[in-house]
């Protein structure tokens, strides 16, 4: 809005020469001043204003948007990890009942009372048990990176130096 006052600018020139002109000086100065003023510049100052005012109004908008979107992201980030430490337990809990069976399968095929085949689908099943697990363990770290990435951290918890 400062465009609707006068402006002013002045100016100076300063040359010193080793050969003296017409008027027998070696030195030479002006200053000057010019004082303008754009009485009606059909309303671009308003329409300037109003472009800027909207466009501060947009960027400000953007920076909500972006405030709820890492809100958002971080929220999500912690349901992720809490949900990856309850599938880790109950990997852990399944993990344990496979290592039982194949104990006890194992106990029974030596003393005849189950099959190879008994013993074998139990170790199947414990390797499945042990694959589920690290796979969850997997998953935990995951979900951490990701927490510390949404909080903007790096991978070892320290705040990113660009």
């Amino acid at each position: 809005m400062l465009r609707w006052l006068p402006s002013l600018s002045l100016g100076g020139q300063f040359r010193y020469t080793n050969e003296s002109g017409l008027t027998g000086q070696a030195t030479n100065w002006n200053v000057g001043m010019t004082l303008s003023w754009s009485i009606f510049d059909s309303f671009t100052r308003n329409a300037d204003y109003k472009d800027r005012r909207a466009l501060a109004q947009v960027a400000d908008l953007d920076v909500r948007a972006s405030l709820r979107t890492v809100d958002m992201e971080v929220r999500e980030a912690i349901v992720s990890l809490s949900s990856q430490r309850a599938s880790l337990k109950q990997a852990a809990v399944a993990q344990e009942a496979a290592r039982k069976n194949a104990a006890e399968t194992a106990e029974l095929y030596r003393q005849g009372l189950a099959s190879a085949l008994q013993v074998a689908d139990a170790t199947v099943r414990l390797f499945e048990a042990e694959v589920g697990f690290v796979a969850q363990r997997y998953g935990l770290g995951i979900a951490f990176l990701n927490l510390e990435a949404s909080l903007g951290l790096d991978p070892f918890g320290k705040e990113p130096i660009y």
